[in-house]
This record gives C-alpha cells, structure tokens and sequence, in this order.
C-alpha cells in the first residue's frame, strides 16, 4: 500500500513538473519574439536617423565609428550592438521556431539566454499537457520520477542494511 502511493507520489510529480517543459519553451518563445520585435524596432529608428542623413544603416554606423567624435563614435558602437542584438534575437527566435518537439532541448540549449529563462520563469503559468509533446514529457518525467524512487529505496536499503529483494510495482 506505501509503496503503491509512493509510486503515485513519485510518477506524478515527475510527470507534472516535466510536463511543464512544452508549456514553459512556448512562453521563453514568447518572450524572446517580444525581445526581438524591441530589437527590430530600435534598428528601424536607427535605420531612420541614418536615411535622414542620407545614408544607409552600414555606412552610418561605419561613419560613425570611424569619426575622431567621441559621441559619435559611442552612437555607432550603440548602432552596431542593437544591430548585432536583433541578429542574434533573430537567429535564435528562427531556430526555435523551427526545430521539431523532439530536438527542442538541444535547440534550446544551443540558444539558452539565462536572464530570459529567469525573466520567464519568474511570470511562468503552469499548464496542463494535453499536447502530444506535452504527454510525452510527462511519461519521461513519471518514468524519471519512479526511478528516483527506486534509487532512493536501494540507497535506504544499502545504508540501513535492509533486505535487497525486488520490489514490484503493482
């Protein structure tokens, strides 16, 4: 009977908490197309200034740098950051976008932003997964979830000296 409810306690949690992983890629996606919208927008206006001078984006932030104005200079080094900034925002929204449920993790990890995890984290909303990949997170993680249990039953056997016989689920 405890073992069947520690069986329950165990895979459940697992299957809840890794269930979560499609929910939480879906709104870190969200939150990086907002970044990336930011982005574009301040290099459209920075696109804009430079057409008002009369030139385009790359010879304005060229010009800029290479000017012997120390504002200047710090104008181009700001133009070429928000640039480089939607680049990568744009490589990264892209292969997220487009990688399929399963290569995800590694497509995740490949673009992993720390301070974009934890600003998503932070707002995150659990949800049910009723999705295909929602439901195959969820039996890994009720799979990862019964073997933490059985590792932390042979390990309270090995430590206590208990009997080492087969426990079976039922």
């Amino acid at each position: 009977m405890i073992g069947r409810l520690a069986n329950a306690i165990f895979g459940g949690a697992g299957a809840l908490a890794a269930g979560q992983a499609p929910a939480f890629y879906t709104q870190y996606l969200q939150r990086l197309g907002g970044r990336l919208d930011q982005a574009v927008a301040t290099v459209e206006r920075i696109r804009a200034d430079a057409a008002a001078r009369g030139e385009n984006l790359s010879d304005y932030i060229a010009l800029s740098l290479a000017d012997t104005s120390t504002r200047a200079q710090e104008a181009g080094q700001r133009a070429l950051e928000a640039v480089q900034t939607r680049d990568a925002l744009r490589e990264a929204y892209t292969a997220l976008t487009m990688a399929r449920p399963f290569e995800r993790p590694q497509v995740f990890a490949e673009h992993f932003d720390s301070g974009l995890a934890e600003a998503t984290l932070s707002d995150f909303v659990p949800a049910l997964p009723v999705s295909p990949e929602g439901l195959v997170y969820a039996a890994i993680g009720l799979l990862v979830g019964l073997a933490v249990l059985a590792g932390m039953e042979a390990t309270g056997r090995a430590l206590l000296g208990g009997p080492k016989t087969d426990r079976r689920v039922n």
